[in-house]
């Protein structure tokens, strides 16, 4: 797969947030646009820094962020959480997944 980033750690820097969105806007489109966004598990190869991230969160943090936020305003992503949390994912996965990606 390709690089792996972070949105969060690029939005807690402070005076990032909006030149990091501005230039990551096309790759977060995506991300909202592709189911396996928010359903799929990491692959095999990023298992541990998916585990390393998903464990730095504290409780609740990946679906109050700023990004998912964001996300939730766009009308597929909305849709995306009703049909899936919780009868596929939980909140809490379903948002660590996107904001790792």
């Amino acid at each position: 797969g390709g690089e792996q980033v972070s949105f969060l750690a690029i939005l807690r820097k402070p005076g990032n947030a909006s030149s990091a969105a501005a230039a990551l806007d096309p790759r977060i489109q995506e991300l909202r646009s592709d189911a396996g966004t928010f359903l799929v598990g990491p692959g095999e190869n990023d298992a541990s820094s998916y585990k390393a991230f998903a464990s730095s969160l504290s409780p609740g943090e990946a679906e109050a962020s700023e990004a998912a936020d964001k996300a939730r305003s766009e009308g597929v992503v909305k849709e995306l959480e009703r049909a899936a949390v919780p009868h596929v994912v939980d909140a809490s996965t379903f948002w660590t997944r996107y904001l790792y990606r």
